[in-house]
């Protein structure tokens, strides 16, 4: 599971998880935390760019044919990452959303130890 390591969202998603009942401890700046409840790996992902990733969804990334739809278009794409410091890899899932009115998608990635 992926939970971004600072901004808007790291605090809501953190809350979250605790109100679900959940419970992780990140040792200091650790990119890699264990959910206590369950068989679950948290993976906190920094906010840079990745060319590897953007590579991975470039063809999600140009604009769908068509008038603008009022309801988002929404893609998903899985695939298996391996960042230099990771053991091994893990799964990716990829979440592109165009949105009428805005010039470029929303992009969302997840990141799993589950196959």
């Amino acid at each position: 599971m992926g939970l971004p390591t600072k901004g808007r969202l790291a605090e809501d998603a953190a809350a979250l998880l605790t109100q679900a009942g959940l419970s992780f401890r990140r040792q200091n700046r650790s990119l890699f935390a264990r959910v206590s409840e369950l068989p679950v790996d948290i993976t906190f992902l920094r906010p840079e760019a990745n060319a590897v990733l953007e590579r991975e969804i470039e063809h999600l990334l140009t604009r769908p044919v068509g008038r603008p739809s009022h309801k988002p278009k929404v893609f998903y794409h899985s695939f298996q990452y391996q960042a230099k410091s990771w053991r091994h890899s893990r799964r990716v899932v990829a979440k592109v959303e165009w949105h009428a009115g805005e010039l470029f998608p929303r992009v969302g990635f997840i990141v799993s130890n589950f196959e």
